[in-house]
């Protein structure tokens, strides 16, 4: 998984999490995006600040701007997402752009840093681990 600033030259990965049963790319994807917003919200939003994100999937862009996921696995990443818009009060909205326009992300996310920082010489590179996430009412 890997996003990147290209406002503050900063990238970021992050292996996918191990899990017993796989959840899939879509749910790395929206992962990998409330990552990329938890990061700008903690470091670099202000009240009614404006977040906006890019990323190349079109399921990943669609769930974050209807605040509607296709399956109940992807609900506690949208509760998370919007748990951070209410503490941090900013607006969000995802846009969709060509996976060739998301090369250095690519890049990130397939640890291929070489290829990371041809693209852009000045990044500088860093881990990041997922929030945790908001798990919504407990069943009674």
């Amino acid at each position: 998984m890997g996003f990147w600033s290209p406002m503050h030259l900063h990238g970021f990965q992050c292996p996918t999490p191990d899990s017993r049963v796989d959840p899939g790319i879509f749910f790395h994807e929206a992962l990998t995006t409330l990552s990329a917003i938890d990061w700008v919200a903690r470091h670099h939003a202000f009240p009614d600040a404006r977040i906006a994100v890019m990323c190349d999937n079109q399921n990943t862009v669609d769930m974050f701007n209807s605040l509607h996921a296709r399956s109940p696995v992807l609900n506690p990443i949208l509760l998370t997402a919007v748990d951070l818009m209410v503490e941090f009060n900013f607006k969000l909205r995802v846009f969709w752009i060509k996976g060739e326009h998301n090369r250095v992300a690519d890049a990130l996310s397939h640890f291929d840093n070489d290829v990371a920082l041809d693209l852009e010489p000045s990044l500088i590179i860093s881990t990041f681990a997922p929030p945790r996430l908001t798990l919504g009412p407990q069943r009674k």
